[in-house]
């Protein structure tokens, strides 16, 4: 079986990045005063089309949902009353001008 006769995408590549901010970051914490994420992620990802794509995944704590008890911060694994604490940032990478327009048009 090839990969395009598969409907499941498969990722090809992951990076650690969490001491380099991305753009959008770096623009929402300088500009706008957003907090900074604590970790980032570089996905490439290979489409069913054969196209590969790589994404910038952003990682934040949202203090605002956190709980405010002593053990929030350690829920148990099977605990479906936690309260979520992280937003994630996932948007494909603007690597070209392609990306940009594609991003430009769904805004």
């Amino acid at each position: 079986q090839t990969f395009r006769e598969s409907a499941t995408p498969k990722l090809l590549k992951f990076m650690g990045r969490p001491h380099d901010l991305s753009p959008k970051a770096r623009f929402k914490h300088y500009v706008l005063g957003h907090p900074l994420p604590y970790d980032r992620h570089d996905w490439t990802v290979l489409r069913e089309d054969g196209s590969t794509v790589r994404y910038v995944i952003d990682y934040y704590y949202d203090e605002s949902r956190a709980r405010e008890t002593e053990d929030s911060s350690h829920p148990d694994l099977h605990d479906r009353d936690a309260t979520p604490s992280l937003l994630v940032d996932v948007r494909p990478a603007m690597d070209g001008p392609e990306q940009l327009y594609a991003r430009a048009i769904q805004m």
